[in-house]
């Protein structure tokens, strides 16, 4: 079964939350490795605050892109039907030719880096000709009356979020844009097949 997307615990934990929730959008919970949960909260929360205080800036970039390597070879060691892309900067756009749009159009995936007042990472789970369907791991119990941001409370499983192409992609520092073109990460995930079920056993 298809477990409904979670909310990140506290400020800081965006980042693998996010993760968690691009993952059990594509694989309901009995295919779900355990070993995925605590590889994901081991790699993630690295980032360290000005006084050198581990997860007080959530997740850099750098995690992520070591926690797509790791995907990819648990992928090739054990034959796990996912498999992972790492993009940042100019990579990562919602134009044509754009990886993150390739990779939901297939029924994927990702993880970006956008903006609400400050860097936090989403899930999106789709999109459309206007719209791009969006899981905000923070919870927000608001509309944020803003053309383009539309709140969604009746599909856990998918988004609570629809949030404009032209938003996302646009290079002001709004709520839901992405970050500056240096600063942008994606991280893609595509489902390649039926995974293994994971038993109590």
């Amino acid at each position: 079964m298809h477990a409904p997307l979670r909310y990140q615990a506290t400020e800081f934990d965006c980042g693998p939350t996010a993760v968690l929730n691009a993952v059990s959008y594509l694989f309901p919970t009995e295919e779900v490795p355990p070993e995925f949960v605590k590889t994901i909260y081991a790699y993630t929360l690295d980032d360290v605050n000005d006084i050198g205080m581990p997860g007080r800036m959530g997740t850099s970039p750098g995690a992520l892109q070591h926690l797509t390597s790791w995907f990819n070879s648990y992928r090739v060691r054990t034959g796990y039907p996912m498999r992972c892309e790492f993009y940042s900067g100019k990579d990562v756009h919602l134009k044509n030719d754009s990886p993150v749009i390739r990779c939901l159009e297939e029924g994927g995936a990702a993880v970006v880096k956008c903006i609400l007042e400050c860097e936090h990472y989403v899930t999106l789970t789709g999109i459309d000709d206007t719209y791009v369907h969006v899981f905000d791991p923070y919870y927000w119990d608001i509309d944020f009356g803003k053309k383009g941001i539309v709140r969604i409370e009746d599909r856990p499983r998918e988004m609570n979020r629809k949030i404009s192409r032209s938003i996302m992609d646009c290079v002001d520092k709004c709520d839901y844009a992405f970050c500056q073109e240096e600063d942008r990460t994606a991280m893609l995930f595509y489902k390649e097949g039926k995974g293994p079920e994971f038993g109590s056993q």
